[in-house]
C-alpha cells in the first residue's frame, strides 16, 4: 500500500510503530486536489478498519460538480490530539491548503475536530 499501481507514493506519513500510529494515503494528483480545493468533506468509519487502527478517516475535495476521495487515513482513537496531528501533517503535505468550508459528521466534530 506505500505505492499505487503506477508506482507513485501513497503512503505519505506513517508515525512509526507504536499505540498512536498514523498514517496517511494519497496520491501526489489526490494532495494537489486537496492542497486547492474549497470545500472539504470528511467522515470517519470504525467498520472496515484494521484490528490494530480505531477508526479509517476519509477526507474528500468538491471538485468539478463531483465529490473526489483525497486522503485516507488510519488513525488509533479518535481523540482531539490525533485529529490535531492529522491536521498538522497534511498542513505539511498540503501548505496552501485552506478550504472554505467543511463539512463533517456531528459525532466527529463533537469529538475533536
Amino acid at each position: 500500500l506505500a505505492t499505487t499501481k503506477r508506482n507513485s507514493k501513497f503512503l505519505q506519513f506513517d508515525s512509526g510503530p507504536g499505540n498512536d500510529r498514523l498514517l496517511i494515503f494519497s496520491s501526489v494528483d489526490q494532495l494537489q486536489l486537496l492542497d486547492n480545493c474549497e470545500e472539504l468533506l470528511v467522515d470517519g468509519t470504525f467498520k472496515v478498519t484494521p484490528t490494530v487502527f480505531y477508526q479509517l478517516y476519509t477526507m474528500h475535495v468538491a471538485y468539478r460538480n463531483a465529490v473526489i476521495p483525497a486522503v485516507f487515513a488510519l488513525l488509533p482513537n479518535k481523540n482531539q490530539q490525533t485529529y490535531q496531528r492529522l491536521i498538522n501533517e497534511l498542513a505539511e503535505l498540503c501548505p496552501l491548503w485552506n478550504p472554505k468550508s467543511i463539512m463533517m459528521e456531528s459525532q466527529i466534530h463533537n469529538d475533536g475536530f
